[in-house]
């Protein structure tokens, strides 16, 4: 089930913002997952460090930010998404990790399959994947990788699990139905 938005106000919405941000505030990793795969968007989320937030969407591969006026450093937290995507350090995700090493202190992506994340250590880290330069030094990156987390499975039965698609789709449906009457610059498409 995919939900294409056509409108960008729709999900730079301050109702959906908020949604993500308690989600980000309470660790729900997987619902943040799933707005991005529903949306079929990355998503990136910088936290600064009192708290502040700038969410972004992107394209389905990459979430180019606009500068965070107004943050102070260091950030707590980068998170991105990769929608439709397992979770893994992509070649842009590790020159962003190696570019803000000094300015994040921990960061997460998100997959189909679970998180990774990094935290940002103050002594050089061996657990990291870049080669060494010709002194020996790991470019001055000082990353801690934890292991992969998967997502927790519920174990449904077959019976339950297409009663809760249903009632989801018809949600959605209902969603849609009632969006687009109250307002008709949002459209979406359920399948």
């Amino acid at each position: 089930m995919k939900i294409n938005f056509r409108r960008d106000e729709f999900l730079d919405s301050q109702s959906i913002k908020d949604f993500i941000k308690k989600c980000c505030i309470n660790k729900n990793w997987k619902a943040i997952y799933k707005i991005s795969e529903l949306a079929n968007l990355e998503l990136g989320i910088l936290v600064d460090n009192v708290g502040k937030y700038w969410i972004e969407w992107g394209g389905p591969g990459r979430v180019e930010h606009k500068p965070p006026i107004g943050a102070e450093l260091p950030f707590r937290l980068w998170l991105h998404t990769h929608p439709e995507g397992k979770a893994y350090w992509s070649i842009i995700d590790q020159k962003s990790l190696l570019l803000f090493s000094s300015i994040v202190k921990k960061a997460i992506v998100l997959g189909n399959d679970g998180y990774l994340e990094a935290i940002h250590t103050e002594k050089d880290s061996k657990n990291i994947w870049w080669d060494k330069d010709e002194t020996g030094t790991y470019f001055g990156l000082n990353w801690q990788f934890h292991f992969f987390t998967k997502w927790n499975n519920n174990s449904e039965t077959l019976s339950e699990l297409i009663q809760r698609t249903s009632r989801t789709t018809s949600g959605l449906i209902r969603a849609k139905k009632t969006l687009e009457g109250a307002n008709p610059d949002y459209i979406f498409y359920v399948n």
